[in-house]
């Protein structure tokens, strides 16, 4: 009995740790935005989806989406690219264009002029048949805002995801990072990453 209680100062201090600490240190990578040239498989119908659309897809939660996740998104003019295969929903992609949520109140920011690709997701039964469908359905948006560059960044750990983002025509062009520690974060960006003014920061994209 004496040792369990000696432990259990021990696991509620890892639990907090899981829960209030974590950090990340990540290659970003710079590309030229290309004509899409890709030929999509039959009976896969991609295009960008309307505000009813997803907030009529977020009332599924298979498809990790919420409200308030969908609101926050169209507020900020970021654009959701859906994928429809023989008329059922089978995968989505998030592009934003400023200041972009990245996880636990932690937000991507980089110039203007430039698309970030995130949560993109398909569905279980359709994964390895790459179905995720086309971002080219974005050149119009992209035209209409001028923007001619994707920016991206990949945890240094991930060497397969950073091949392939070479690989689609990006460029390594800096390190960017961050501790978080409850509220506090502490983030760090190379000189290079700070060119195209790309940082992590926990303000609200609408705040100070």
């Amino acid at each position: 009995m004496t040792r369990v209680n000696e432990l259990a100062p021990m696991a509620q201090a890892k639990h907090w740790l899981r829960k209030h600490v974590d950090w990340l240190w990540a290659g970003v990578y710079r590309g030229v935005l290309q004509k899409n040239t890709r030929v999509l498989p039959a009976g896969l119908d991609v295009h960008l989806a309307t505000p009813a659309e997803l907030r009529s897809i977020a009332t599924e939660p298979m498809w990790e989406m919420t409200q308030t996740f969908v609101n926050g998104a169209i507020a900020r003019g970021d654009e959701c690219v859906v994928g429809y295969l023989d008329g059922q929903l089978v995968s989505y992609g998030w592009a934003g264009y400023g200041k972009t949520p990245h996880t636990r109140g932690t937000y991507v920011c980089f110039a203007r002029g430039h698309r970030y690709n995130y949560k993109a997701f398909t569905a279980p039964e359709y994964r390895g048949r790459h179905l995720r469908g086309s971002f080219g359905v974005l050149e119009a948006a992209d035209r209409r805002r001028e923007v001619r560059h994707s920016i991206a960044f990949i945890d240094y750990r991930n060497k397969a995801s950073a091949q392939a983002e070479m690989r689609n025509g990006g460029n390594l062009i800096g390190y960017a990072g961050y501790i978080r520690i409850g509220k506090l974060l502490i983030a760090y960006s190379t000189t290079s990453a700070r060119q195209y003014e790309f940082k992590f920061t926990n303000r609200e994209p609408f705040g100070s």
